[in-house]
């Protein structure tokens, strides 16, 4: 993968053209997600708009103050759209409420929308369809 970058047992990675996968395995504490929202942004600098990729099925648990950095991240990010899959429930839940924490101040045009997937080949479908509508929305 282009630009993996080991965080403890999680990893983040830039799939050019636009869009950030982040595999979180385990419980992610604050230094590890710290970084992990650090990398984000970085990977972030001179695109006009971002997708998230994430893979959720490793993930056993985050710390409030991960999840609060989290969504504070997000909103300085040109996010376009969220995929995630493999996740559990829980791990349902907990990227909804990061997600609409983050939306809950953008206007209706900067919201990025959440969707849930099974398979990570759905995710980057969807990713791809999403794409090429605001590419043909901006033409």
């Amino acid at each position: 993968m282009a630009n993996e970058h080991k965080i403890g047992r999680h990893s983040i990675s830039f799939n050019e053209p636009d869009t950030v996968f982040l595999c979180p395995n385990g419980a992610v504490l604050g230094p590890e997600g710290t970084e992990l929202n650090r990398l984000q942004v970085e990977m972030a600098k001179g695109c006009e708009r971002l997708f998230l990729l994430i893979d959720l099925s490793g993930l056993e648990g985050m710390d409030a103050e991960v999840r609060k950095e989290s969504g504070l991240t997000m909103k300085t990010l040109p996010l376009r759209g969220i995929a995630v899959f493999g996740a559990s429930f829980k791990a349902k839940v907990l990227a909804k409420l990061i997600v609409s924490a983050m939306n809950l101040f953008k206007s209706a045009a900067d919201r990025a929308p959440l969707e849930l997937f099974d398979t990570e080949q759905e995710a980057r479908a969807w990713i791809a369809k999403r794409r090429e509508e605001l590419m043909g929305a901006a033409a």
